[in-house]
């Protein structure tokens, strides 16, 4: 009797096995492509002090306004918030985070090489995104943040555990992994 009961969970245990990670791929392209895409083919204006940052500090050119902002492309922000963070070569590092971000989006959502994609993921939210300083007065400061701060904070916090959920779990068995390496349902390429 009992093992009737268990009988339905256990088909949609098995249902949610299947897509779940589908769609924890489709969550995550959703999040990278257009971050991605933005930082290699889109340009934003930068303040007065960030364009002091890049002239000086990374050794950037650019053409600036009369009030000492200027238009350059968007991974130069990712390139400020790496040099903020003491990475050297930020301006490289930044142009191969956001090919990461867009490529990547593209072949995780696909599920291809899905387990690399996923680690280089948690790479990039942990470079970029998640908060480095988790002292009680980060965290204070944290939970003061406005609601626009806070929600963008819980994307990339679910970013990363869908990354780690990837990684742990392997893409599925809807996913180009599956095809090409022959994934099982417990097992990975990796």
């Amino acid at each position: 009797m009992a093992e009737y009961r268990l009988r339905p969970f256990a088909f949609l245990a098995h249902i949610a096995q299947s897509i779940g990670p589908f769609l924890a791929r489709v969550v995550l392209c959703i999040m990278f492509v257009p971050i991605g895409w933005n930082a290699l083919a889109g340009a934003r204006t930068f303040t007065f002090d960030e364009c002091c940052v890049l002239q000086q500090d990374l050794d950037l050119k650019l053409d600036l306004s009369e009030d000492g902002t200027g238009q350059a492309h968007s991974y130069y922000s990712i390139a400020l918030i790496l040099h903020s963070r003491g990475v050297p070569q930020a301006v490289p590092v930044a142009r191969v985070i956001a090919a990461t971000e867009f490529i990547g989006g593209a072949l995780i959502f696909f599920g291809f090489l899905s387990r690399v994609t996923a680690f280089a993921f948690l790479i990039v939210l942990g470079m970029l995104y998640l908060p480095t300083d988790v002292s009680p007065e980060a965290l204070r400061i944290l939970s003061e943040a406005t609601a626009p701060e806070r929600l963008l904070a819980l994307v990339h916090l679910s970013g990363a555990v869908l990354s780690l959920g990837i990684l742990a779990r392997g893409p599925g068995l809807i996913s180009a992994d599956a095809i090409v390496f022959g994934v099982g349902e417990d097992e990975g390429p990796d």
